[in-house]
């Protein structure tokens, strides 16, 4: 079985990926998503239909301006409603960056 999204704070996570900012629905499927999951999966995962899946896929791609769902988790990092703190954090230090917008590579 999946791992369900689960509540921290003010935001919901799965693994390393946290999502906020959007409805608790929104990112839990958002999650999901950018976990790899398919609509079906999503929705077996949630307990919930495919259509209501569907439903809100559309809602999130409208919101966040997407068109597909490579561009929509594109578009959910850039916008912060999803993050990956600990791949961002090594990222960080392996590069030894100040600046998490600036991703130079180290000389």
């Amino acid at each position: 079985m999946n791992q369900l999204p689960h509540r921290t704070g003010n935001s919901y996570s799965v693994g390393n990926l946290i999502a906020d900012g959007l409805t608790p629905r929104e990112c839990q499927v958002l999650l999901l998503r950018a976990s790899g999951l398919s609509g079906k999966a999503i929705a077996k995962t949630l307990q919930c239909s495919a259509s209501n899946v569907a439903q809100t896929m559309s809602v999130l791609f409208f919101k966040l301006k997407a068109n597909s769902s490579t561009d929509l988790i594109t578009k959910a990092f850039i916008a912060k409603h999803l993050r990956m703190l600990s791949v961002m954090l090594l990222m960080m230090c392996g590069a030894n960056i100040q600046d998490p917008t600036t991703f130079a590579r180290p000389t």
